[in-house]
């Protein structure tokens, strides 16, 4: 990652032309007569994007179900963070932007750089730091996820709702995925790519989707194999033939 911001930063101070020329270039997606055609500058901030705040999303989420925020009173400390994280830079934007035709943009100073956080912190941090690397997660987490409603809302075009409908659709259909027995995978992943497709077709940043299907996905740990033996062999061991007829003959004597 630090390599491609010092290679994107010397190609655009040396080569500048060409630098741009590249990231306009034109990419699109055809389905029969329907298509989506976008830039490559915007394929990354509205496709690429998405996968990431899915990984995110999904770490967070496992950190929720089995790992260090499961016990709530964790995620105050967070939430409280990544408010104070957003309305700050706000306000710093503000005290020097208001009232004039800049001002408008506020909401570009809301987001933090979660990569770029996230790497930071990978390299400055011993692994061995989870409750660190999980306090910086959740705080960029509901950081983004502030940033993203404002800016999805605020800073949105003209909205389809048609599209949002779909959209809202998809997503309880994915929700109501998660009580099917078997066979859940195929079947999310189309309703996902349907969901961004409808919410990019409604006007709204489709970056969105990808943080809330990753905090709406199940996290779950399978039993080590260790564990299940020895459950295994205690069960046996309990319910054994001599081990039975034992707490027969003692019942009888106690009798």
């Amino acid at each position: 990652m630090l390599a491609a911001t010092v290679l994107a930063l010397l190609w655009a101070n040396v080569a500048f032309h060409s630098y741009g020329q590249f990231w306009s270039t034109e990419l699109s997606v055809r389905v029969g007569s329907s298509a989506i055609a976008m830039d490559l500058q915007h394929w990354v901030n509205k496709g690429l994007m998405t996968l990431f705040f899915l990984v995110v999303g999904l770490e967070a989420k496992r950190e929720l179900d089995m790992g260090e925020l499961r016990e709530r009173r964790r995620v105050v400390a967070p939430l409280l963070a990544a408010i104070g994280g957003l309305a700050l830079p706000v306000a710093i934007f503000l005290a020097f932007n208001a009232g004039t035709p800049a001002g408008h943009g506020w909401g570009a100073a809301m987001s933090t750089d979660t990569a770029f956080a996230l790497g930071a912190l990978a390299l400055l941090t011993p692994r061995s730091a989870t409750r660190v690397r999980v306090y910086l997660l959740t705080v960029s987490v509901f950081d983004d996820l502030g940033a993203l409603v404002v800016i999805a809302t605020v800073y949105a075009g003209k909205i389809s709702f048609a599209a949002l409908f779909i959209a809202v659709v998809l997503f309880a259909a994915l929700l109501a995925l998660r009580w099917l027995p078997v066979a859940r995978t195929a079947p999310s992943v189309v309703i996902a790519i349907g969901l961004w497709v409808a919410t990019y077709e409604s006007g709204i940043d489709p970056v969105v989707t990808g943080l809330l299907i990753g905090l709406v996905t199940g996290a779950y740990r399978p039993p080590a194999r260790t564990l299940s033996e020895r459950a295994a062999l205690r069960w046996r061991s309990a319910n054994s033939p001599r081990r039975t007829s034992r707490a027969r003959s003692s019942a009888t004597s106690a009798r």
